[in-house]
C-alpha cells in the first residue's frame, strides 16, 4: 500500500476489510497526515503486529511499489497490490487468501479479480471492470515501472480471475479533489490527462460528466463501510449533492447483473479446473456470495 499526505476517508475501513486475509501489510508513506497515521495505528492489523510502515519521500508509483515489495520479508507467496480507496468483502477476500491461493499449482503466477467503481455516490456505479495483476505469485524479479498507472514486471505463469468482486471509493469524494488527483498524476506523466484542460475544469462540469456515465447500484456494502456512508449521505456533503443531481435526472440504468454474473463465471470455471476438490469448494462459495453482491 501507498499512502501520501492527503486524507483518505477510506483507509479505516480498508484496513479492517483485510485483517484477517492478509499476513503482512506493508505501507510506502510517503507523506504525512495524522488522520491516515491513526488509522494505521489503530487497526487490528498494527495491533497483532502484522502492519509494517516506513515513512519515506516520493519519487513515482513504480519506485514506491518497488520500495513496498523490498520491506517483505524473504520467501514465496502472493503479493496484493491494494489501494486504500478500496473496501473488500472480508469474508471473500479470506476465502481467497486462505482457501485458494495456497492450493494453485506453479504454473499459475497471476490471480486477477473485479472491481466495481462507485462514482461520487455509494448508489451509483461506472460498470465493473477486471483488475488485472491482482495477486501477483513472488519471483525473484518481480518489479513495478512507469511514473504512474505502473506496470508489472517479472510475472511468470498463467493469469486467471477468481469470481471475487470489491468496491473502488476512489471517486467518492469531493469532486475539486478528484480533479487535484488527476493533476497530480498529468504531473507524473499520464498523457490521457491534459494538464491544461484540467486547469480549466470545475466541480460542476465534472459532476454532469459522471452523472451521464452512472448506472444505478442495488447491491450491498461492507459492514466497515456503514459509519462513513451515514456521515456522507447526509447535507451537505458532496455525496448528498451528487445523489438529488441523480434524482433530478430522472431513471438511471440498473447495473446489468445477469450478464455480469455469465461473464465472471465463464472465468471461474477455468479457475476451478486447475484447482483440487478442495479448492472448488471454495470457488463455489465465492460464487455464491458473488450472487448476493450483484
Amino acid at each position: 500500500m501507498l499512502l501520501g499526505g492527503r486524507r483518505e476517508p477510506f483507509l479505516a475501513a480498508c484496513l479492517a476489510t483485510l485483517e484477517g486475509a492478509l499476513d503482512l501489510l506493508v505501507v510506502d508513506l510517503n507523506g504525512s497526515c495524522p488522520e491516515n497515521e491513526r488509522d494505521l495505528q489503530q487497526s487490528a492489523l498494527h495491533a497483532s503486529g502484522r502492519l509494517l510502515v516506513e515513512a519515506r519521500p516520493f519519487s513515482n508509483f513504480a519506485e514506491a511499489r518497488n520500495h513496498a515489495l523490498g520491506m517483505l520479508p524473504p520467501g514465496e507467496g502472493w503479493v496484493l497490490k491494494v489501494d486504500a480507496d478500496e473496501v473488500h468483502d472480508p469474508e471473500g477476500l479470506t476465502l481467497v487468501t486462505r482457501g485458494i491461493l495456497p492450493l494453485l499449482p506453479d504454473r499459475v503466477g497471476v490471480v486477477d479479480a473485479w472491481q466495481m467503481q462507485f462514482m461520487q455516490s455509494f448508489r451509483y456505479v461506472d460498470g465493473l471492470e477486471r483488475r488485472h495483476d491482482w495477486f501477483l505469485r513472488r519471483t525473484p524479479e518481480l518489479a513495478y515501472s512507469g511514473g504512474v498507472h505502473e506496470q508489472v514486471l517479472g510475472v511468470r505463469g498463467r493469469r486467471l480471475a477468481a469470481p471475487y468482486i470489491y468496491g473502488h471509493y476512489g471517486y467518492v469524494r469531493d469532486p475539486g479533489e478528484v480533479l487535484a488527483k488527476w493533476k497530480h498524476y498529468a504531473r507524473l506523466g499520464d498523457h490521457s490527462y491534459d494538464p491544461e484542460e484540467l486547469d480549466r475544469a470545475v466541480a460542476e462540469g465534472y459532476l454532469d460528466e459522471q452523472a451521464s456515465r452512472c448506472l444505478r447500484y442495488l447491491g450491498p456494502h461492507p459492514q466497515a463501510l456503514t459509519r462513513l456512508r451515514r456521515d456522507l449521505e447526509t447535507d451537505p456533503s458532496h455525496v448528498a449533492r451528487f445523489d438529488r443531481l441523480m434524482e433530478a435526472r430522472g431513471r438511471v440504468p440498473g447495473f446489468p447483473r445477469w450478464r455480469t454474473r455469465l461473464r465472471i463465471l465463464w472465468r471461474a470455471l477455468a479457475l476451478a479446473q486447475v484447482l483440487p476438490g478442495p479448492g472448488r469448494s471454495v470457488v463455489l462459495q465465492l460464487l455464491a456470495r458473488l450472487v448476493r453482491a450483484i
